[in-house]
């Protein structure tokens, strides 16, 4: 496997749930450039996983496999959604 383009990887993260396409692809907006193609093939196996799945390690609901969890980890230390947060709140409050 080459280098994915960051546009093929934004079209694998695609899911059903907004938080998921939120989490996904703000990592993306972080961290495509300094992906590895290892990197980038664990990111495409962990797609495979359904999106409850997914919703579950990133919430911390259910523990990730080992595989993922460096992964998981790293996708949730970026606080994405701090700026949507604040993006989003009503300027009288």
């Amino acid at each position: 496997m080459t280098c994915l383009s960051e546009s093929r990887l934004r079209w694998l993260a695609r899911r059903g749930m907004l938080e998921l396409d939120v989490w996904l692809n703000r990592f993306l907006d972080a961290r495509h450039a300094q992906m590895s193609i290892a990197q980038q093939r664990l990111f495409v196996y962990l797609l495979q996983h359904d999106d409850m799945t997914l919703y579950d390690w990133m919430t911390g609901s259910v523990p990730p496999p080992p595989d993922f969890f460096d992964l998981v980890e790293a996708m949730n230390n970026l606080n994405l959604f701090d700026n949507y947060d604040s993006a989003h709140r009503h300027p009288h409050d």
